[in-house]
């Protein structure tokens, strides 16, 4: 992933269902580059998919759908920290759970 927003721009960047693309590694690599995106106070917020007890990886598109512990690990690992986090409500049964994150430096 070779997305690199402007250094020191923005108040907030809002990722929604695209971590979920990403290698481990470009993960780390993408959320730092959003970091040095962020005015001082900013936010970087997450809307992801969540699997219970391990990651689960669609063979047909490649996503890898994390759990939450392992997203976090990912975070600390990119220099963010959680301040925030919600599970969104009224999906139906069946689907993966979805938490929203807010993280900064």
């Amino acid at each position: 992933m070779d997305f690199t927003p402007a250094a020191k721009r923005y108040n907030l960047i809002w990722v929604q269902w695209v971590l979920l693309y990403l290698t481990d590694d470009d993960l780390v690599e993408f959320l730092q580059r959003c970091q040095a995106a962020l005015l001082p106070n900013g936010l970087i917020c997450l809307k992801e998919n969540i699997a219970t007890k391990r990651s689960v990886t669609d063979q047909q598109d490649s996503s890898i759908t994390r759990t939450d512990k392992r997203l976090k690990k990912l975070f600390t690992k990119a220099g963010l920290n959680v301040i925030k986090q919600d599970t969104q409500r009224g999906f139906p049964k069946g689907l993966f759970k979805v938490k929203m994150y807010a993280l900064r430096p």
